[in-house]
C-alpha cells in the first residue's frame, strides 16, 4: 500500500505540498546561513562570499543570529527572485525590517515587491519615509504613504535638503511634512534653488545664513543677507578658519554683526594669510595672544612673520612649545630673537618627546635647559639622535628612570649602554614581557652568567637565547596563546621538563584558542599532555570544530553529554551538528534550555529538528516547554523576546507536538 502511495504522482504530489521546506535554490542559501554565517563581537554579520555586513544596515539582532538572516541578506545581494521564492516558503522571516533594510541597500524593487503585502512590524523604530527619503523618488514616496507609513520626521525632510532634493522636498512641504529643519540643511549645502523655494514658502530655519557662511557658499549667503536674515559670530569665525574670504567681504559689506577677535585669531591658526590681512586692514576687532600661538603651532612662518610686524598682541609660552613639538626650526628662530616670553624647559620636553633634533639642537644652544623629564620622554619614543644632543649638553648623570622608559626601544638601550652606563637597570630589562631580540642580545652581554628573564616571552630567537631552567610552563602557555608552533616544538624538544606539566592544562589552552596545529602537535609528541573532557569542553565553549574534529578522529577520551551542551550554549551550532552525527555521547537537557536562554535560536531550530540524542521524550517536553515559557517571560538576560521567537514557532509547536504524542 506504502509503495502505490509513493509510486503515484497525483498523490505524491499532494503529500509533498504540505511538506515545510523550500526549493533546491534555496538550499546552499539557508546552508550557509544556518551553519557558516557567525555575528562577530562587533555586531557584524560574516557570510561567505560577501563582505561583513552591519547588523544595524541588516536591521537584525546584534546579539546573537537572528533567525531573518537569509531574507535580509538577498536584499543586500538585489536578488528579487530568490527573495521571492524565500517569501513563498518562509513568509514569517519577513517583517516591516526587511523594507528598511531593502531602503537602506537601495533595492528599490525588491521593496516595491514587499509593499504588495501587510507585513508585521519589525524591532527597528526607523521611519521608512525617512529611509526612503535620500533616493529621491517621489513615486516610492506615495507608495510607502498610501500603506500607512508614518509621516517622515524633521530630520528626514532635511536630509532631502541636504542632498538637494528639490521635487522630494516639494512633495513632502505640500504633503505638510514638518520642515522646520530643511532651510538650515540646504543652505548649509549651498542648494540655492531650494533656498528661493523654501523662503518663498514660509520656510526660514534658524541658522541658515550661518551655515552657509561656515561652508563658503557665497551666493547663498549674498541671497540671505539681502532678505535680512541675522548672523552669528560663527558665521565670521568659521568662514574664517576655512578660508572663505568672498564670504567675508560680503558679511563686511553688508555690516554684518559679531564679528570678533576670534575670526582673525582662527584665520591665523589655519594659515589662511589672504583672510589675516583682510581682517587686519578692513576690520578693527584685532586679534589675541592666540593669532601667533596658533600659526606657530600649525607652522605658518609666514603669517607669524606679518603677525610680528605689524600687530601688538604678542603671544604666550603655548607659541614657543606648540612650535617646538612640530619641529618649525623657523618660527623658533623668530621667536627667539624677541626676548619674551623665553623658552623653558617645557620647550625643550615637546621637542624631546616629538623627535625634533633641530628644534632640540637649537634649543640647548640657545642655553635653554633641559630636564630630566626631556630625556625620559626621548627615551621613551626611542629618539636616539634626541638622547645624543641632550648627552651632548648634559650637566649631571642619568638616573634609572631614564633605562626605564627606553626599554621598548633596544637602539636606545645600546645607546645608554655605551653612553650613559650609570642608569643601567637589568632588572628593569629583564623584567620585560615579548623582550625584542635585540634587547634580549644586550641583555645576555650585558650579564655573560645566570639572569632572571621574564618568562612571558614568545619569540623562539629570544628563548633559545638563554639556558632551558629559564623558561617555565609560563612560556608555553604565551606561546600556545599565540599559536606560535615553532616556539611551542623548541620548548618541548630542549626545555620539556621545565616547561611541560603533565596535566590537560597546555590542551586547554590550546583548545581555547583553536590553535589545531598545536593541539595535533601536543598529542602527538609530548606525553605529559592528557586529553580530558575539560579539553573537550574548552574546544566546544570556543566554538572549535576543528578541535573537536581531530580530538574525535584521533580517538582521544573525555568526551561526555556535557560537551554538546556548552556548544549549544555558546551557539557553536558546527560543533552541535558534528557531534550529533558522530558522537554518541548525546547531550541532556541543558543543551535545549541554555540554547533558548542565549537566544542561540540556530541551535534551537536543529534540536527541534534532529532532536536532543540522549533525552528521554518527557524531559525534552517539560524542558523545552519551561524554557519557552521563561524566555517569553524574561528574555532580558539574553536578549531573547517574543519577537526572536516568533519565526521558530511553527517548527516548535510542530516539535511540542510529537513529543506529546511520543510520551503518550
Amino acid at each position: 500500500m506504502a509503495s502505490a502511495v509513493l509510486t503515484n504522482p497525483g498523490l505524491m504530489r499532494t503529500l509533498v505540498a504540505y511538506q515545510d521546506g523550500f526549493t533546491e535554490a534555496l538550499r546552499d542559501i539557508f546552508f550557509h546561513a544556518m551553519y557558516s554565517t557567525r555575528v562577530d563581537s562587533y555586531g557584524q554579520y560574516l557570510y561567505p562570499g560577501l563582505p561583513p555586513q552591519a547588523a544595524e544596515t541588516l536591521f537584525l539582532s546584534s546579539e546573537a543570529y537572528d533567525l531573518r538572516f537569509p531574507a535580509h541578506v538577498v536584499i543586500v545581494q538585489h536578488d528579487l527572485l530568490r527573495l521571492e521564492q524565500i517569501f513563498r516558503c518562509r513568509p514569517y522571516l519577513f517583517t516591516t525590517d526587511a523594507l528598511r533594510c531593502a531602503l537602506v541597500a537601495g533595492a528599490i524593487p525588491i521593496v516595491k515587491y514587499l509593499l504588495q503585502f501587510d507585513l508585521p512590524p519589525g524591532n527597528s523604530k526607523e521611519r521608512l519615509l525617512d529611509l526612503a527619503i535620500p533616493h529621491g523618488n517621489v513615486l516610492l514616496l506615495q507608495q510607502l504613504a498610501a500603506t500607512g507609513c508614518p509621516r517622515g520626521s524633521a530630520r528626514g525632510v532635511a536630509a532631502a535638503a541636504a542632498h538637494g532634493n528639490i521635487d522630494v522636498v516639494q512633495h513632502l512641504h505640500a504633503q505638510a511634512h514638518d520642515c522646520s529643519l530643511a532651510m538650515d540643511a540646504a543652505a548649509a549645502h549651498g542648494h540655492i534653488e531650494l533656498v528661493h523655494f523654501l523662503y518663498s514658502n514660509d520656510v526660514y530655519g534658524s541658522a541658515a545664513l550661518d551655515n552657509a557662511a561656515m561652508h563658503g557658499y557665497a551666493d547663498v549667503v549674498r541671497y540671505l543677507l539681502r532678505e535680512g536674515y541675522d548672523n552669528t559670530s560663527a558665521a565670521w569665525t568659521v568662514a574664517a578658519n576655512d578660508g572663505h574670504l568672498d564670504v567675508l567681504k560680503l558679511l563686511h559689506a553688508h555690516h554684518a554683526p559679531h564679528c570678533s577677535a576670534a575670526a582673525l585669531d582662527y584665520a591665523a591658526a589655519e594659515g589662511h594669510e589672504h583672510v589675516v590681512r583682510f581682517l587686519h586692514t578692513e576690520r578693527d576687532e584685532g586679534a589675541t595672544t592666540d593669532a601667533i600661538d596658533g600659526a606657530s603651532g600649525n607652522g605658518h612662518a609666514s603669517i607669524v612673520r606679518f603677525l610680528l610686524a605689524h600687530r601688538a598682541e604678542g603671544w604666550t609660552h603655548e607659541a614657543l612649545d606648540d612650535a617646538a613639538a612640530g619641529g618649525h626650526v623657523a618660527i623658533l628662530r623668530l621667536l627667539l630673537e624677541r626676548p619674551t616670553p623665553a623658552p623653558t624647559v617645557r620647550t625643550v620636553e615637546k621637542a624631546a618627546e616629538h623627535g625634533h633634533a633641530s628644534a632640540l639642537t637649537l634649543l640647548l644652544d640657545a642655553g635653554v635647559a633641559a630636564s630630566d623629564r626631556a630625556v625620559r620622554l626621548a627615551a621613551t619614543h626611542g629618539h636616539v639622535v634626541c638622547l645624543l644632543e641632550l648627552w651632548a649638553h648634559r650637566r649631571r648623570p642619568w638616573s634609572v628612570d631614564v633605562w626605564g622608559a627606553a626599554l621598548r626601544h633596544p637602539t636606545a638601550l645600546q645607546f645608554l649602554a655605551e653612553h650613559a652606563p650609570e642608569c643601567v637597570d637589568l632588572d628593569a630589562l629583564a623584567a620585560m614581557a615579548a623582550l625584542p631580540l635585540v634587547s634580549a642580545r644586550l641583555l645576555r652581554n650585558l650579564v655573560p652568567g645566570a639572569v632572571a628573564v621574564n618568562p612571558r616571552q614568545c619569540d623562539v630567537d629570544v628563548v633559545a637565547l638563554f639556558p632551558p631552567h629559564t623558561w617555565s610552563s609560563v612560556t608555553m602557555r604565551e606561546a600556545i596563546a599565540a599559536g606560535n608552533l615553532p616556539l611551542v616544538r623548541y620548548l618541548h624538544e630542549r626545555c620539556h621538563d621545565w616547561c611541560c606539566p603533565a596535566d590537560d592544562s597546555l590542551l586547554v589552552a590550546a583548545a581555547c584558542n583553536n590553535s589545531i596545529d598545536v593541539v595535533a602537535f601536543l598529542c602527538t609528541h609530548c606525553p605529559s599532555a592528557q586529553a580530558t573532557e575539560a579539553v573537550w569542553l574548552q574546544a566546544a565553549r570556543s566554538g572549535s570544530l576543528a578541535v573537536v574534529r581531530w580530538l574525535h578522529e584521533h580517538s582521544c577520551h573525555g568526551a561526555t553529554a556535557a560537551v554538546m551542551d556548552v556548544a549549544a550554549e555558546a551557539g557553536a551550532l558546527d560543533v552541535v551538528r558534528f557531534l550529533h552525527r558522530h558522537r554518541e555521547e548525546g547531550c541532556t537537557e541543558r543543551a535545549m534550555r541554555s540554547a533558548i536562554a542565549s537566544g542561540e535560536w540556530r541551535v534551537v531550530q536543529f534540536l527541534c529538528h534532529y532532536g536532543e540524542l540522549g533525552v528521554p521524550a518527557e524531559r525534552r517536553l517539560q524542558g523545552l516547554r519551561e524554557a519557552m515559557t521563561t524566555s517569553c517571560e524574561d528574555g532580558n538576560s539574553a536578549g531573547a523576546t517574543v519577537k526572536d521567537i516568533l519565526p521558530m514557532l511553527p517548527e516548535i509547536a510542530v516539535r511540542l507536538q510529537e513529543l506529546e504524542l511520543w510520551s503518550q
